[in-house]
């Protein structure tokens, strides 16, 4: 290829585009570097004579024809290519017939563009068209659009970390070109997004219809608007891969963050904060079901922290796991090596022996689990939460315990440690810790089903306790100088009374006779 100015400045600029393996140029330096001297410097100086608008038509509709003629040094066809209409609104093109006449067509198959088989060499339409994509990375918007795009295209990512892992996917931390995003949140100087990426070959053969289930329930998630509840920004499926662009979560998870500020004082201030986000991922999980949608895997790492200025927000992730209630039947018999769910949480009817299908109430026992591991976290810090998880003594450390084949049990060890949380000075009668461990062990954490509390249930009641915490903060807990006082946490968590709403009676009594499967 000619070396020219422009070239030498296009070809060095090019990205590199790990998510697909592709590259592309950057809109941005598109649209600096093609002016009307770089114009001008790769066609013949009498055209600025006879043919004085070419540079301004080609400024106005024709930057990325332009940049792909210079690619294969072809500059010159742009005066004809511009003649026949060819212009950037209709890139992508395809080859004509068997590809070897050097006639481009729209995708469609409406238009045809024969400046290259009258003029050129006949690989010119070819190079055309394999260059072409090198400008066709898409702009990234945030409203939960659907993409499909050819295999060639390239994604704007220039670089990718891995950050989670499943069996059939990844979670990928991303950095998206500046100039192809539309209402994305810089942070820290970059445009970082949680990527979620599958591999559509590995499904085939298995459950053809995964990605589109999961699509629809991300979108009737992200129509719930609920700010405790995850909503992606876009889908995209390109060749075997099929990706969901997130929010990153720059405190990363509930378990992350219980670590990370384990040391943090014990003051009010925290208690009262993390009370409230209970509440939020509760009033979540009320959103969810109300919609007929099951979570399906409620655990720390998919309840994500936000920070912000009141100090961050607990968030609920990884709802494309879930099943439509009323789709749902548990099959756990046909001995699949593949875990949709974490053991640890799973209730009871999770295990196929213990007679039923998994209802909606199952996430209500998981909520419960991560609420009593909150719970001796606030109290002990998280060294108390893993020695309570290793307390259990079993493969899966569930919270509960087969008692036969058919029937099982609050795990012994955990009906051990609530009530020993209930003896503690603490945790008395008359605080907010006393009454969400006594909620948490009357109401979540119950092996039957059909008598467990539904997630409106636990939202009202446990808004009660926020309201009475957020009224007296008195109410929290009983300092008896045994919760840890250590190094301020840098995080600083604020009131939010958005969530504290009093409970009435006739919901919860209605609630009660809803239909538990």
């Amino acid at each position: 290829m000619r070396n020219t100015f422009l070239s030498s400045q296009l070809i060095p600029a090019l990205q590199d585009s790990p998510l697909n393996s592709k590259k592309f140029l950057p809109l941005d330096f598109l649209n600096e570097s093609i002016t009307k001297k770089t114009i001008w410097a790769e066609l013949p100086h009498t055209w600025q004579v006879t043919s004085y608008n070419l540079a301004d038509n080609t400024l106005k509709s024709a930057k990325k024809v332009f940049a792909i003629l210079v690619l294969i040094d072809q500059a010159k066809a742009i005066k004809d290519l511009l003649s026949e209409g060819l212009n950037d609104d209709l890139l992508p093109l395809a080859l004509y017939g068997d590809g070897t006449t050097g006639i481009l067509q729209t995708n469609d198959g409406k238009t045809t563009f024969h400046t290259f088989a009258r003029k050129y060499k006949a690989n010119s339409a070819f190079l055309f068209v394999e260059k072409q994509w090198l400008m066709q990375a898409p702009i990234m918007e945030t409203k939960g659009e659907e993409m499909t795009l050819h295999p060639e295209c390239p994604l704007p990512f220039t670089e990718t970390d891995i950050i989670g892992q499943g069996q059939s996917s990844i979670v990928l931390k991303a950095h998206l070109h500046r100039a192809h995003q539309h209402g994305y949140k810089v942070q820290g100087g970059s445009i970082l997004v949680a990527v979620k990426q599958f591999k559509l070959k590995q499904f085939r053969g298995q459950d053809e219809n995964v990605f589109n289930q999961e699509k629809q329930i991300l979108e009737r998630t992200r129509e719930l608007d609920h700010p405790h509840l995850i909503k992606h920004f876009a889908s995209c499926e390109t060749g075997e891969h099929y990706f969901v662009f997130f929010p990153l979560a720059d405190g990363k998870n509930l378990e992350d963050y219980w670590k990370r500020e384990s040391s943090s004082a014990r003051s009010p201030r925290l208690t009262l904060w993390a009370l409230q986000q209970m509440l939020g991922v509760a009033a979540a999980l009320e959103a969810l079901h109300d919609k007929n949608i099951r979570h399906g895997d409620l655990k720390p790492e998919n309840i994500l922290h936000f920070n912000d200025a009141k100090g961050g927000r607990l968030v609920v992730a990884d709802v494309g796991i879930a099943r439509q209630h009323k789709q749902f039947t548990f099959e756990r018999n046909k001995g699949t090596v593949t875990r949709a769910t974490t053991p640890s949480y799973e209730a009871p009817e999770a295990d196929y022996s213990v007679e039923g299908a998994r209802s909606r109430n199952y996430d209500v026992w998981s909520l419960g689990c991560m609420f009593l591991e909150y719970v001796i976290w606030l109290l002990d810090g998280y060294q108390a939460v893993e020695t309570f998880t290793n307390d259990r003594e079993s493969q899966n450390k569930r919270f509960y315990a087969k008692t036969s084949e058919s029937t099982a049990e609050v795990h012994p060890k955990v009906s051990e440690r609530i009530k020993e949380l209930l003896q503690d000075e603490r945790c008395g009668d008359d605080t907010a810790m006393g009454a969400l461990l006594k909620l948490i062990a009357s109401d979540l954490l119950i092996v039957d089903k059909k008598t467990r509390a539904t997630a409106k249930i636990v939202h009202a009641r446990l808004a009660d306790i926020v309201q009475q915490a957020t009224a007296n903060p008195s109410y929290l807990f009983k300092d008896t100088g045994r919760a840890p006082v250590l190094a301020p946490s840098s995080n600083k968590p604020q009131p939010d009374k958005s969530d504290a709403r009093t409970s009435k009676d006739s919901v919860m009594q209605e609630e009660r006779a809803h239909e538990q499967t």
